[in-house]
């Protein structure tokens, strides 16, 4: 491995990465990894993953081609500190707290702003604090890789490769292959692209599969400063002026007490893909084959965790009899027995046990609604 973490034979691939910086969203509170996430213990604070919370895993392995002094992380006001306290290595203010949710393009925005203002041509590429990724040298390869099809103009999506017809995820679906950035060795680097897709039905998800021509929506981009300034100004105008106060807050070392107030008057609440990728020009995809996982609901994590000889993922103590093909989680300490289980979720903390069929998992946002409509405060 190089200094950029790539091996000799990819870095003639990838163009110098010197330049680029990383904005890590990490705002979500979670609802479908309730109880063990709460409002004051958000998802990306959880220790999911060999003790380890994702937003720790998902700035390490960027390293060493992405030093901590060119990530920012964009995350929820009430969680500055928190992930501050979880994040020692990143500098203070590159940790910054959105004043209320207002969509990915907003959060994306802020990330930008807050790069121009230190490195107004540098390269970009947002991330975020959810995602499995492995092996993690692949994922640097792909951002390096990204950074040179950025340099061209591009603003790059990156696709996963499917392999099942996943109704969960949106799609991309790939045009031409692009000329130029090419590999060295002349293979198609990425891929305009010919549509988005939002998540589709069993059918037209096994349709997207057979033909070869989509892959996941990873929620992952890569551009390069100007370029994605400038599809702020022309596709969402009124967010890019407010985003160049912003920037100028930052520049200026008053974006702390500026913020709420200039955060107040966006209007333009969407998300990146609708607001500014759906409808830009010099759109790319770059098709990636790592394994991924988005660790958004309990089943994902099972598939994500080392399994014993029944099938089970467990995290705790857990005495099973004919159980098979189920997540137990139990970090607190108690032990977990169960007999004649299968295919289920069973997710124990302090004050809350869930207990749910793995294929209805997605259902437990209704019971955090439950919750909150009823007051329940505590629980949530």
């Amino acid at each position: 491995m190089d200094a950029q973490g790539l091996s000799p034979s990819d870095r003639g691939d990838a163009a110098d990465a010197g330049d680029l910086y990383a904005v890590i969203l990490a705002g979500g509170s979670g609802t479908r990894l309730w109880p063990y996430s709460r409002r004051a213990r958000p998802k990306q604070l959880l220790r999911l993953i060999d003790g380890r919370s994702m937003l720790e895993i998902a700035t390490t392995r960027l390293a060493p081609l992405i030093p901590p002094e060119r990530i920012y992380v964009i995350t929820a006001a009430d969680t500055v500190a928190d992930v501050r306290a979880a994040l020692p290595e990143l500098p203070v203010g590159q940790v910054v707290g959105e004043p209320a949710p207002l969509g990915t393009a907003a959060a994306v925005g802020l990330g930008m702003a807050l790069i121009r203002a230190r490195a107004p041509r540098a390269l970009m590429c947002v991330l975020t604090a959810d995602h499995l990724i492995e092996p993690e040298a692949e994922l640097r390869l792909a951002l390096a890789r990204a950074a040179s099809v950025a340099r061209a103009g591009y603003l790059v999506t990156f696709g996963i490769r499917p392999t099942s017809p996943e109704t969960g995820y949106g799609y991309v679906e790939l045009g031409d292959p692009l000329d130029a950035p090419r590999r060295d060795d002349g293979a198609v680097l990425a891929h305009a692209v010919a549509r988005f897709v939002e998540k589709p039905d069993r059918p037209r998800a096994e349709a997207f599969l057979a033909s070869g021509r989509f892959v996941w929506n990873s929620g992952m981009f890569a551009w390069s400063i100007p370029t994605i300034a400038e599809a702020f100004r022309t596709q969402l105008p009124a967010l890019a002026g407010l985003l160049d106060e912003i920037g100028a807050r930052a520049g200026s070392g008053a974006l702390e007490t500026g913020l709420p107030e200039i955060w107040q008057r966006i209007e333009d609440r969407t998300t990146i893909d609708y607001g500014i990728m759906e409808r830009a020009e010099r759109v790319a995809c770059l098709p990636v084959d790592f394994g991924w996982r988005d660790i958004g609901a309990w089943p994902a994590l099972l598939e994500a965790l080392d399994r014993d000889a029944q099938g089970n993922a467990v995290v705790g103590q857990h005495l099973g009899i004919d159980t098979r093909d189920s997540l137990i989680f139990a970090p607190g300490g108690r032990l977990v027995a169960t007999i004649g289980l299968a295919d289920m979720i069973v997710i124990d903390s302090p004050d809350a046990l869930l207990v749910c069929h793995r294929d209805r998992a997605q259902e437990v946002k209704a019971i955090v609604d439950r919750l909150r409509a009823e007051g329940r405060s505590e629980l949530l």
